[in-house]
């Protein structure tokens, strides 16, 4: 069928300091067949200028409660550029992927510009 479905989410981000943003991320999915809520909690830790170790876990709260986790090394080339090294057992890096659980650990690399 055509199911649709709406995925949201709000990310709250503190700068501690020049070295550690910690981000705290609440996500909701609703189709008409399922509706849930789930939280993401991650943090961008400045190794070097160029550098950032991203590790990241999500929990999802319905009757399947899932838990996952992703860890990423990022390369940022002149602010506009960076490539992402990553190991993850959610599903996805987007929408309603990074809050459902893959069966195995997925390893790839992620390239990223900014406009």
């Amino acid at each position: 069928n055509n199911q649709g479905y709406l995925f949201s989410e709000l990310i709250f981000t503190n700068e501690l300091n020049d070295f550690l943003n910690i981000n705290i991320n609440p996500k909701h999915f609703w189709s008409g067949r399922d509706d849930f809520f789930a939280l993401g909690i991650s943090s961008n830790i400045y190794l070097s200028q160029n550098f950032q170790l991203i590790p990241e876990i999500n929990q999802k709260f319905s009757s399947q409660s899932e838990f996952n986790s992703t860890i990423a090394l990022r390369y940022i080339h002149n602010k506009k550029k960076s490539i992402d090294i990553y190991a993850s057992n959610a599903l996805g890096l987007q929408d309603i992927g990074k809050i459902l659980k893959s069966d195995s650990f997925r390893y790839g690399l992620r390239f990223q510009i900014l406009f």
